[in-house]
Formats: C-alpha cells, sequence, structure tokens
C-alpha cells in the first residue's frame, strides 16, 4: 500500500453552532510506514487524530527533507504524536511537515483515526 489522499472536512459542512466532535467522520488509517495518509498543508486546519484500537497509537508525522543537513550526513526525526486509547489529541500542522508537493504526509503504526477540518470562511 501506499500513503491515499485524504478529504479535508470543510466549514460548509458544519452547522452554525459548530460541529460535533464525537460525531466527526474520521477515516481509519492503514497501518505501517508510507501506508498513511497525505492532505495539503495549511497552517489553519485542525488535525483530529482519535485512537479507538485498546492500545497506544502513535502517528509519525514525515518530517521535510532538508537537503543542507542530508548533504552534511544528518538527519531530522520525524515528529511523533502518541494517542492513548480512547483519546483524542487536536493538533495544528507546524511548517517542518510541509513536504516539497506541498502536502503532509502521516502514518500510524495502529489503525488509527484521522479528520483536518479546514478553517476558511463559512459559505
Amino acid at each position: 500500500m501506499t500513503r491515499s489522499a485524504l478529504t479535508k472536512i470543510a466549514p460548509t459542512s458544519w452547522t452554525s453552532e459548530g460541529t460535533n466532535l464525537t460525531d466527526l467522520a474520521v477515516t481509519t488509517m492503514s497501518t505501517g510506514s508510507g501506508n498513511g495518509k497525505t492532505f495539503a498543508h495549511d497552517n489553519s486546519d485542525l488535525i483530529v487524530l482519535l485512537n479507538d484500537t485498546g492500545g497506544n497509537a502513535t502517528y509519525t508525522f514525515i518530517a521535510e527533507p532538508v537537503p543542507s543537513v542530508t548533504n552534511l550526513g544528518g538527519s531530522i526525526t520525524d515528529p511523533t504524536v502518541v494517542v492513548v486509547t480512547a483519546k483524542t489529541h487536536v493538533l495544528r500542522p507546524i511548517a517542518g511537515i510541509r513536504q516539497t508537493d506541498g502536502d503532509v504526509y502521516v502514518d500510524c503504526d495502529v489503525a488509527g483515526k484521522i479528520a483536518v477540518l479546514t478553517m476558511g470562511t463559512q459559505a
């Protein structure tokens, strides 16, 4: 398998009262390195990580390649977020996870859930 595109949840699908996170349409991720999701990087988005697997879920955001570091033989550690079972974690995408194609790549070691809320203006 390879990473697949994730459809963001747009403000037009929210009600005037907002959206209930417990009813959020989340996507179940395939497990393992390179099998996760990809979506366009936007600093105003909210990434929602949900773990209902029965153990910890480690989400790995693939760090942006930095040629000046790799040319010197160095490497950058991919940021990870551990979500304990039955918990939901919300974060914004940081600049360091924006790939050269403008996307964010995220993998998970278990069948964790993910959703991305776009924060644009409501129509």
